[in-house]
């Protein structure tokens, strides 16, 4: 890859089923959803893959083999854990039956916040060890005192330039405790489709984007990716004041300036006909998409937000040139979520850290003094 040329990044909750198979889905580990995911992913090339709710080893495995040839995948897994090993336990009492169970791999699988990044191996490489962390704030949803939401941290370089790049993919909390009691919780009654606004959720962003912040200092290009679970009205997203740039609102904003010029075309040709409203990047979308509309947990009959995002750091030099939903076509339905494919512009990489011994020193003048040292 040469400079200023696009990298591109896809964010994609796999959605790992209902607890109880309806008759829009059923868990994810070996179904045709599974199989129709990764071979559309693999037709849209992207450069790095971000993937959540990758719960149990059966989707981690099957997504590892199938792209094997392409891509390197990356994860963390907890298997010595005694819910692990319980839920090795409880997968292997069910072989007779099928494939692992929603409730067995999403509460006691293996993979860390059910996360997981591939990245093209002929324009990335792995740059070191990866990592994950669990938030701090878990508090909010009862689940996660037995699966802990987080974030997986994966360090990379451009082979065409060998900078670093950091990709952090992330799962948030979908909503907050202190709406809802236990019943409606796991009886799916009563609860919004659309999350509702959140301390625990805004402290867990608040989290994310500190130690995204902290790992651009220490110099590296940044890419923060995942499910947040907040709608972009709520404004509980910290991206601006640590300086990320929303590569989705890029997007939604470039389509409205092009609705606009369009519309002011129409108008100049006296084309009376309205032109259809400039749309944003809907990624939870109850009037497309049928997992939505009749969800387990709640129905989302016209119910429409935006839950999935792709952030560049500021000082990353990667400028983010478009973004689009994908994955978003069915029968057969792949997931409740819509994926997001965005294109960032590559440029010239000087590590935040040198960029502000630059600034410091632009204006200034060198000078030579008597003892042969320079000196400003």
């Amino acid at each position: 890859m040469r400079l200023d040329a696009a990298l591109s990044v896809l964010t994609f909750n796999v959605f790992a089923g209902p607890p109880t198979p309806t008759p829009f889905a059923a868990q994810l580990d070996g179904s045709d959803r599974l199989r129709h995911q990764v071979a559309q992913i693999r037709a849209l090339k992207p450069d790095i893959i971000c993937l959540q709710e990758v719960q149990t080893d059966g989707v981690r495995e099957y997504y590892t083999a199938k792209l094997q040839d392409t891509y390197e995948a990356s994860f963390v897994l907890t298997a010595d854990e005694f819910r692990c090993k319980a839920g090795r336990l409880m997968r292997k009492a069910l072989d007779h039956i099928g494939p692992q169970t929603t409730l067995s791999g999403f509460l006691l699988g293996p993979v860390q916040s059910g996360l997981m990044v591939l990245h093209r191996r002929e324009v990335l490489e792995r740059a070191s060890t990866v990592s994950s962390f669990t938030f701090r704030e878990q508090s909010g949803d009862p689940l996660n005192f037995v699966r802990p939401r987080g974030a997986l941290c994966v360090p990379l370089r451009l082979r065409s330039d060998g900078s670093p790049l950091c990709v952090i993919n992330t799962h948030a909390n979908a909503e907050s405790a202190s709406f809802f009691g236990a019943g409606a919780l796991f009886g799916g009654h009563g609860m919004p489709s659309v999350p509702k606004p959140s301390s625990h959720r805004a402290r867990q962003l608040e989290e994310l984007f500190e130690h995204a912040e902290r790992l651009a200092k220490e110099g590296s290009r940044l890419v923060v990716c995942g499910d947040l679970n907040s709608p972009p009205e709520l404004g509980e997203i910290p991206a601006r004041p640590y300086d990320f740039i929303d590569a989705t609102a890029v997007a939604c904003q470039q389509q409205q300036q092009q609705h606009e010029q369009q519309r002011q075309q129409r108008q100049q040709m006296q084309q009376m006909r309205p032109l259809p409203h400039a749309s944003c990047l809907y990624t939870w979308d109850g009037t497309r998409n049928p997992l939505v509309e009749h969800g387990w947990f709640s129905k989302g009959e016209g119910e429409r937000t935006q839950l999935d995002y792709i952030f560049t750091s500021a000082s990353s030099g990667l400028q983010p040139v478009s973004a689009r939903l994908v994955l978003d076509c069915g029968p057969p339905w792949l997931s409740d979520h819509f994926g997001v494919l965005a294109s960032l512009c590559v440029k010239p990489y000087v590590a935040r850290k040198w960029q502000q011994v630059r600034k410091r020193l632009e204006g200034r003048t060198w000078t030579l003094d008597e003892d042969g040292v320079w000196g400003l």
